[in-house]
């Protein structure tokens, strides 16, 4: 216990240290506070889309290089629809900061129309300069598993689409120099997801997500706790931008550093470090657990071996 405390206590300064040396990014999360119920409805679509831009207006003011919308913030095809998609695009050369903006999406593949949880990295001129498709859908939630021959399944959310999981590269998306390692709504819960972005260049994780599903449970509190684990496997900052809540940003070390409140309309802006350094589960993963896994049974059979062996020769001289 004592070991592992110094370790701790050691580290934990270490990184300290380490993190007021390092290059800063200001980074603002915008959380717009939209009703599930009326997220996708059409009559609101244009409310909606006002609503992220005037926060990100009222954001803008601090000079952020990076401002976040939640996961599916926008209630259209971005950028096909191109009515909407110009509203957004002249928010963000307003406000003069890249955008990481959460958007359904879709492409044709052999003639067939697949459909993506998608998020766009867009710069401050308005132009597109990459996209990351969620890797890891929520079963009965985004897709239906087996769900070719499994018809009469059906989806736990009615509104939540077909969606297909994007491909596995986990390249971090740039932005003002820096690099961004993304994850939608419970791929936070994967700790060798945000690894994989971290061990291909991510300087910081950002993590967008709508947890309006979950309503006034503890579910919130608990996705959110995921992100400090995250962040210190990692050691790396971490941004949260949620819809209803909770959004906020997580240190390196794993202090929270700000949050919001649940089902609030604002906006929260904090200036990340971005470390370089990769940790040993950054570099090996669940290695560790792996030899601990192995080992319990190596361990088990070598002591239960040594009591026949002990209990044999107790009987030899007993004869």
């Amino acid at each position: 216990m004592s070991v592992t405390l110094y370790y701790g206590f050691a580290k934990f300064n270490l990184i300290k240290k380490t993190d007021k040396n390092a290059a800063m990014v200001k980074v603002a999360v915008i959380q717009g506070n939209i009703k599930q119920s009326a997220k996708w409805d059409k009559s609101f679509k244009k409310l909606s889309v006002e609503k992220y831009c005037r926060l990100s207006d009222l954001a803008s003011r601090d000079n952020p290089g990076l401002i976040v919308w939640p996961e599916t913030a926008l209630p259209f095809y971005f950028p096909v629809d191109q009515k909407f998609s110009c509203i957004v695009n002249q928010c963000i050369k307003k406000s003069r900061a890249a955008f990481l903006i959460g958007s359904p999406a879709f492409k044709r593949d052999k003639g067939e129309l697949k459909f993506f949880n998608r998020a766009y990295m867009v710069n401050e001129q308005a132009v597109i300069t990459g996209k990351y498709d969620k890797v890891h859908l929520v079963p009965f939630g985004e897709y239906v598993p087996f769900g070719k021959y499994l018809t009469f399944l059906g989806k736990l959310t009615a509104q939540a689409g077909d969606f297909s999981a994007g491909k596995k590269n986990f390249i971090p998306l740039e932005f003002e120099g820096k690099k961004a390692g993304i994850l939608i709504c419970f791929e936070i819960i994967f700790p060798d997801l945000a690894r994989k972005f971290v061990n291909n260049g991510a300087d910081i994780l950002v993590t967008i997500t709508n947890d309006a599903w979950f309503g006034r449970t503890s579910a919130p509190f608990q996705h959110f706790s995921m992100c400090v684990f995250r962040a210190v496997e990692n050691r790396r900052s971490l941004a949260r931008a949620a819809n209803t809540g909770i959004s906020g940003f997580i240190a390196p070390t794993g202090n929270i550093l700000i949050t919001s409140g649940l089902y609030k309309e604002t906006f929260l802006t904090e200036k990340l470090s971005c470390l370089k350094m990769k940790t040993f589960y950054t570099r090996y993963g669940d290695l560790f657990a792996l030899i601990c896994l192995i080992a319990i049974p190596v361990i088990f059979m070598i002591n239960i071996d040594f009591h026949i062996n002990n209990f044999t020769s107790l009987s030899v001289v007993d004869v």
